[in-house]
């Protein structure tokens, strides 16, 4: 994937003047959500895995789901400015010709770009605009941070950011990574909160059957566990009060 974006984005480059531009993108997202990104403006944030955005004005509006409610949750629009002069070290391209739905218009990121947080503002339609600059000069401190962060960092925390962002399906394929290299019977306490944590996203996604499922191979673990009377802890981790604990997505964002 990291070299099909990098051959399109040489294409494209060559083809038309790099400007400025402005992508966008829309999500629904929790109002926790939505807080702490008004509570970092001018710091950093750094979606983990792709990052898909859109020409389209009118897209972002529909992924936003501007004419829609949802308890707990905004309609938020992310106005992305680039400047398409500068060499990024990691490929972002127009991949509209390449998807099976041409007419969104999508750009889509490699994993791990930065972006500084330079807005975030109410309009008058009850929508949230955040506006983001993509971020070339890194300085010392912000680099050191994301290193440390790298060196402590699980895929529970990949996880965890991702679900907070509103990155459900992405939140799971994290937790089923997870899954794949915890697989020993000595591990079934993690491997009964990575169910949970895939619950809890399943369910904010609408994929109630999976998450379900998911639940009840938790269950299933935790009473392996308590019946094998091995003096093993079958506490999990807090995930039903994830609110509860610093947000790993404010170390994200420099805080």
């Amino acid at each position: 994937m990291h070299q099909q974006l990098n051959n399109l984005r040489n294409e494209q480059r060559s083809k038309t003047n790099c400007s400025k531009n402005i992508l966008r993108r829309g999500k629904k997202l929790p109002t926790s959500v939505l807080q702490q990104l008004e509570d970092n403006k001018n710091k950093f944030i750094s979606m983990n895995g792709f990052l898909s955005t859109t020409k389209s004005n009118d897209v972002a509006k529909m992924f936003a789901g501007v004419e829609t409610n949802r308890a707990g949750y905004q309609s938020v629009l992310f106005e992305m400015h680039i400047d398409g002069a500068i060499n990024t070290k990691r490929p972002y391209a127009d991949i509209s010709r390449e998807s099976a739905i041409p007419d969104e218009k999508e750009v889509l990121f490699f994993m791990g770009f930065v972006w500084r947080i330079e807005a975030v503002d109410k309009l008058f339609d009850n929508t949230w605009k955040v506006k983001l600059q993509l971020s070339t000069d890194i300085n010392s401190n912000l680099t050191r941070s994301f290193i440390e962060l790298s060196d402590k960092c699980t895929y529970f925390t990949l996880g965890r950011i991702l679900h907070e962002l509103g990155e459900y399906k992405n939140a799971i394929s994290f937790y089923d990574r997870m899954l794949n290299i915890t697989s020993e019977l000595s591990e079934r306490k993690t491997c009964a909160d990575i169910h949970f944590h895939i619950a809890i996203s399943a369910f904010e996604d609408g994929s109630y059957t999976q998450a379900l499922d998911n639940l009840k191979k938790a269950e299933l673990l935790i009473e392996e566990l308590v019946q094998s009377g091995n003096g093993e802890s079958v506490e999990l981790r807090p995930i039903l009060a994830e609110d509860m604990h610093l947000s790993p997505m404010c170390i994200m964002m420099n805080k």
